[in-house]
């Protein structure tokens, strides 16, 4: 701003953050929302609050007393040594003083607003698995934090909730979800989320290929057909001829146990 000797400060959008519940730092304190240091200027005379926007210039927010607001600021005569012990005052009075106001930004200062959501990652999530057709919740849903073996499933109406554990560095995590039936998805956290989380999954499309249940070496008895049974594609089983049936009878009789 320059060394200025006179202004009116005036704040059209006030900012809606707590001031207690900023960060105390040198001369004010930071905000996590914009990421910006605010300066305290509610107990700063009107000169030291000439001297402390003629360097911080554009970009930076300030905390007001309201009655700083509103009103021409001129710049007094620097104050004389006499005048050192009223000062001294004035600031112990003010630290015993209760904080009065919030933090306002500056006129013609900008601040920009950052994600509090990637600042905190909160240590828990939960909401409830539909299907996407009929909105049903589903059970037994595996809801696993990608890159690790920390994960749950969903109760019997779709519901769930998964810990996150404090060494997660990721501040948009990546969960896989999963069902038998369903196509598996890929669900990012972030903050354009509405808790309680929604996941719809959508029915697979995959569809198991046909398999017959035959009977290897088929043994022809009695009008039975026994043997060791296994699953293979497609194929044809043939009753035994009359060959094998003549040296059927002088074989050996063998065991079959059916898996």
């Amino acid at each position: 701003m320059g060394n200025c000797k006179s202004l009116k400060i005036n704040i059209p959008e006030p900012c809606t953050e707590a001031w207690n519940e900023m960060l105390p730092e040198n001369d004010g304190r930071f905000c996590l929302s914009c990421q910006k240091k605010v300066i305290d200027f509610s107990a700063m005379s009107d000169y030291e609050i000439l001297q402390t926007l003629s360097t911080v210039g554009k970009g930076g927010c300030g905390r007001f007393d309201d009655r700083q607001l509103d009103r021409l600021i001129i710049q007094p005569p620097k104050p004389s040594r006499p005048f050192f012990p009223m000062a001294l005052l004035v600031t112990l009075l003010s630290a015993i003083i209760p904080e009065v106001g919030k933090a306002q930004h500056v006129t013609n200062i900008t601040a920009s607003v950052t994600n509090a959501f990637e600042m905190h990652l909160p240590a828990s999530i939960e909401g409830r698995i539909i299907d996407a057709a009929s909105g049903d919740g589903l059970p037994h849903v595996t809801i696993l934090l990608k890159g690790t073996a920390t994960g749950c499933t969903s109760d019997e109406t779709g519901h769930f909730k998964l810990n996150i554990p404090e060494s997660v560095s990721d501040r948009s995590p990546v969960f896989r979800i999963s069902c038998i039936g369903y196509d598996e998805i890929a669900f990012r956290l972030d903050s354009s989320n509405i808790l309680p989380y929604t996941i719809s999954l959508k029915r697979s499309l995959n569809i198991l290929r046909e398999v017959d249940v035959v009977s290897s070496v088929p043994y022809r008895k009695g009008g039975y057909t026994t043997g060791v049974v296994r699953c293979i594609s497609r194929t044809t089983v043939h009753h035994a001829n009359w060959w094998h049936r003549l040296t059927q009878i002088f074989r050996k009789k063998e065991k079959y146990n059916v898996e």
